[in-house]
């Protein structure tokens, strides 16, 4: 029987349910893929668990809201 005092339990699951209450798209990478071949639903494009910003995401969300702002001008190559 798993112990209620886990990591997921205390830190990992409330983190999550905060983040999706302030409108932020969450998922559980407990089973997370590496790699970017990879085709299944926990693949974030990682090679390892040492990258823990997803900068393809990242730069694609920095991109759209630059777009969508009063700094049209903006040079996106900086981000």
């Amino acid at each position: 029987m798993p112990h209620a005092y886990t990591e997921d339990q205390l830190v990992e699951q409330p983190a999550i349910g905060l983040f999706a209450a302030l409108g932020w798209q969450t998922v559980s990478a407990m089973e997370e893929t590496f790699g970017a071949g990879g085709t299944d639903s926990c693949n974030l494009g990682r090679e390892t668990k040492g990258e823990v910003v997803l900068t393809d995401r990242q730069r694609t969300a920095l991109t759209e809201r630059f777009k969508q702002s009063k700094h049209k001008n903006t040079d996106l190559e900086a981000l």
